[in-house]
């Protein structure tokens, strides 16, 4: 048994070894999603269940949840109008809350008007919407942020407050997780 110094050294480069293959493997998935689905958004899409919410949550316990995503996507249709059981348990407190990818297009390009805003004033989003993570795109005229909300209604209420300096795509999402609830039963 090997005490002193040298264990030492075997203990860092055991553990060194191990966050590379952890480093390594994450990136090996990503550069798989990207390679099958041919882009990083819609890769990073159908890897948020591990990567953006870091929980396990059980938002689809009712199988209308599904038509009631694609619904949502129509004209004149807010989440206030989802079934009940599509919530997103958010605490132990009985709160609720959905998952929107917000896609923001900086008009005109220019991204320095957003970020000074976000400077001055910060994300100005309402208590009850929570900021999950973002990605921009290379150009800097792109954002792609993931928001939780109890609502769309909520949800507006914030993207109102840069709507003078940013165009928005909304789009319901669901993690990895809750699409494969989704289609568990048809398989």
């Amino acid at each position: 048994m090997t005490f002193g110094p040298a264990r030492a050294v075997r203990s860092r480069r055991t553990w060194l070894v191990l966050i590379v293959t952890i480093v390594v493997a994450t990136l090996g998935f990503y550069a798989y999603q990207f390679a099958v689905v041919g882009s990083a958004y819609v890769a990073h899409m159908l890897c948020s269940g591990v990567f953006v919410s870091g929980r396990t949550v059980h938002f689809l316990r009712d199988p209308s949840c599904a038509l009631a995503s694609h619904a949502a996507r129509e004209p004149g249709h807010t989440m206030n109008s989802w079934p009940a059981s599509c919530a997103r348990s958010t605490s132990s407190a009985e709160t609720t809350a959905m998952l929107f990818m917000v896609i923001e297009h900086f008009k005109g390009g220019d991204p320095i008007p957003v970020y000074r805003r976000f400077r001055d004033h910060g994300r100005m989003a309402p208590d009850d919407v929570r900021y999950v993570n973002s990605w921009v795109t290379p150009d800097l005229t792109t954002c792609y942020q993931v928001m939780e909300s109890p609502d769309r209604a909520r949800l507006d209420q914030w993207l109102q407050r840069w709507q003078d300096i940013v165009d928005f795509d909304v789009v319901p999402v669901v993690t990895s997780p809750e699409a494969q609830a989704i289609v568990a039963s048809r398989l």
